[in-house]
């Protein structure tokens, strides 16, 4: 008898952004008891697991990414027995949990960088991160490596030494060729598997390993760029993307494969294609997030091209292909395919000259592009991780709930900073928090009127994203007829709602789940 596959081979993995997801105390925050108190309708919809954005203990300086304490929760979110809570709920619902790790830096309020800013350079407690002296007597920094958020990777300290970050200056980086570094990571990870989570997504994977023999290189005046991708060096990049990751990905593996039932552990690694199949190896991760979907033109080849690649290279190494269209650190896809950029013209050209959208292929139409490029999941064996896909991005945040230090990057992350974490768009009111007060978070204006199915189209917004398995989809539905030219079985479907939808090779349907979902 075939033994069966994992279950993460082909499951759709709902993505929680803890936030602003669901507020269960009326504070105007998302917590997790909000997110306990909405596992049911996720489990309605055919999901198999949930994916939660950091919940620890942090100053919230880049939306929980840099943690103070990863053993507990944050009590803007709050408590541990919260937590214990919800994923009790979650495995009565079938649902798993996979929650974020961060691995690459703590927060500068972490206690070992306290006890590192307390003591003098070249003590033990520095070692556990990057500190190097600076150039020119210590005015200047000790490279020219770039944040991802902009700027200088380097922030000085007051008797002179520099510390490294790669992101904000209040995530500094670990030094992950420090054996301390190591094991308080690998005992954060049973802490959790001890709890029962069903597996972890990895933050920057590809950004722990670097080269730090003396001298420190520099990238070069035509190298120095605000990236999180270190792809075309010759002889490695000095921080992204090197060889000695895959050993600590390695251990990574080891710890979480001596518990039983299986977990499952994926990586955020912003490689080349072909060098992100290597992070699935079977030694290593089990999945790996597939970005060139998300970054691939609006070009049919360009797209043919990508899925084929992709599947090439999963079946190199075994892993299920994995799809991206949009996460909490990009704009909505729904956003991001529907607005054209910036008008260009072409060089030369004079002030009149019509201009023309940098937007590669086809030009803006309406929600088709983002639900057309939904169309890979409809060929398991695949693993899909999923949004609110059909959300449009609001491009102003009244409040600062969903604001992040990815709102001074340069380039794509400013445009991406607020939107892609509100709430879900459709009715006019925002609703009710799970406690029935007014949620004061930030409201995605973003109306229903803005997505619906247009007349002219046979079918709706769920017969364009029919995957094998049930996938989700926020879109503000419209019951229309179908292919068959019968009505849409969507009559529990109400303007806050989520909705389900699933097809077999023979037909597209929109199911009913177990009971109506409820207006939020």
């Amino acid at each position: 008898m075939p033994t069966p596959s994992p279950w993460w081979r082909n499951a759709v993995v709902y993505e929680i952004y803890v936030r602003s997801f669901a507020d269960g105390n009326g504070d105007g925050v998302g917590d997790l008891p909000g997110v306990t108190a909405r596992l049911d309708h996720i489990a309605d919809l055919g999901a198999d697991a949930v994916w939660l954005t950091p919940f620890y203990r942090s100053p919230m300086a880049d939306a929980g990414y840099d943690v103070a304490d990863p053993r507990d929760v944050d009590p803007l979110f709050g408590t541990l027995a919260d937590f214990d809570a919800l994923l009790a709920r979650a495995h009565d619902l079938g649902l798993r949990v996979i929650i974020d790790m961060v691995p690459n830096h703590t927060s500068a309020q972490h206690r070992w960088f306290q006890e590192a800013l307390a003591a003098p350079p070249g003590s033990p407690a520095r070692a556990r991160y990057v500190f190097r002296d600076g150039r020119d007597g210590g005015a200047l920094p000790p490279t020219d490596w770039q944040s991802v958020f902009g700027g200088p990777a380097w922030e000085r300290v007051p008797d002179g030494q520099w510390y490294l970050h790669l992101f904000a200056p209040e995530q500094p980086d670990l030094d992950w060729s420090h054996p301390e570094v190591a094991a308080e990571f690998h005992d954060t990870l049973r802490f959790w598997l001890d709890r029962g989570v069903d597996g972890f997504r990895f933050d920057v994977a590809h950004g722990m390993a670097k080269d730090l023999t003396e001298p420190l290189r520099d990238l070069g005046p035509h190298q120095v760029h605000h990236s999180i991708v270190g792809d075309g060096w010759e002889g490695g990049h000095p921080f992204w993307d090197r060889e000695e990751v895959h050993g600590l990905l390695r251990g990574f593996r080891e710890t979480v494969d001596a518990y039983a039932p299986a977990r499952v552990t994926v990586a955020e690694s912003w490689a080349a294609l072909e060098r992100r199949s290597l992070y699935t190896r079977p030694d290593e991760l089990h999945q790996a997030f597939n970005f060139d979907f998300l970054t691939a033109a609006w070009d049919p080849a360009a797209l043919r091209a990508t899925i084929d690649r992709s599947l090439a290279l999963a079946r190199s190494t075994g892993a299920a292909p994995t799809w991206v269209l949009s996460n909490h650190d990009v704009i909505r896809h729904a956003s991001r395919l529907q607005l054209p950029r910036a008008p260009t013209r072409k060089p030369g050209s004079s002030p009149g000259a019509p201009s023309r959208s940098s937007t590669p292929g086809r030009p803006c139409a309406g929600p088709a592009p983002p639900r057309s490029c939904s169309s890979p999941c409809r060929a398991p064996p695949t693993s899909t991780k999923v949004r609110n896909w059909a959300c449009p991005r609001w491009r102003t945040c009244p409040t600062m709930c969903c604001a992040t230090r990815c709102a001074a990057a340069p380039g794509e992350g400013a445009r991406a900073a607020t939107g892609a974490g509100c709430r879900f768009p459709g009715a006019r009111k925002p609703p009710r928090t799970a406690s029935g007060r007014p949620n004061r978070g930030c409201p995605n204006r973003a109306r229903s009127a803005r997505c619906p199915p247009r007349p002219s189209e046979p079918t709706g917004t769920a017969s364009s994203t029919s995957t094998a398995r049930p996938c989700v989809s926020a879109a503000p539905f419209r019951p229309t007829p179908n292919s068959c030219g019968t009505p849409a079985r969507a009559p529990w479907i109400s303007r806050w709602a989520h909705c389900a939808v699933c097809s077999t090779p023979a037909t597209n349907r929109s199911p009913c789940p177990r009971r109506p979902l409820p207006s939020w």
